[in-house]
């Protein structure tokens, strides 16, 4: 009688005690590696996202010691839309030099409002920064501005 039901699959048996690895393979078939596989990246995306948040963090936080507490002056530049120059931060030591009361009087402002109309030989600083012949500056990196 009881070989009739297991064969049927009704009671009165006693079912068998299967593993959890059984049940779950029993349960979910060739499905059950798709969603381990699936678990064990997400895990893993989920990490490297950590890691790559922490180096990132870590990266801010030395950018900003060598930024703003540098002995230096030291600009943060952008290039807007129409080509032009401009301050988007600055550091302590820039406000000293630049004699500005906040770093909100240099933030905005571009490179030729900050140069000194005459450079020490005489010439004029725009004439200078754009080349002799007037022609508008190229177009900005750090080793281009760095070159001035």
């Amino acid at each position: 009688m009881e070989l009739a039901a297991r064969a049927l699959g009704v009671a009165p048996f006693a079912p068998e005690d299967l593993t959890l690895w059984q049940q779950l393979k029993q349960r979910y078939g060739k499905g059950l590696w798709l969603m381990i596989g699936l678990t064990v990246g997400i895990v893993l995306a989920t990490l490297l996202l950590l890691i790559l948040y922490l180096r990132t963090s870590r990266l801010f936080q030395r950018f900003n010691a060598l930024f703003y507490h540098s002995p230096s002056a030291k600009l943060l530049l952008h290039v807007n839309e129409d080509g032009s120059t401009l301050v988007s931060d600055s550091n302590l030591a820039a406000i000293e030099l630049f004699q500005a009361d906040s770093k909100r009087d240099l933030i905005g402002k571009g490179i030729f409002d900050l140069s000194p109309t005459c450079q020490a030989d005489g010439s004029l600083s725009t004439k200078t920064c754009r080349g002799t012949d007037g022609a508008r500056q190229r177009p900005a990196s750090i080793i281009y501005l760095a070159a001035y």
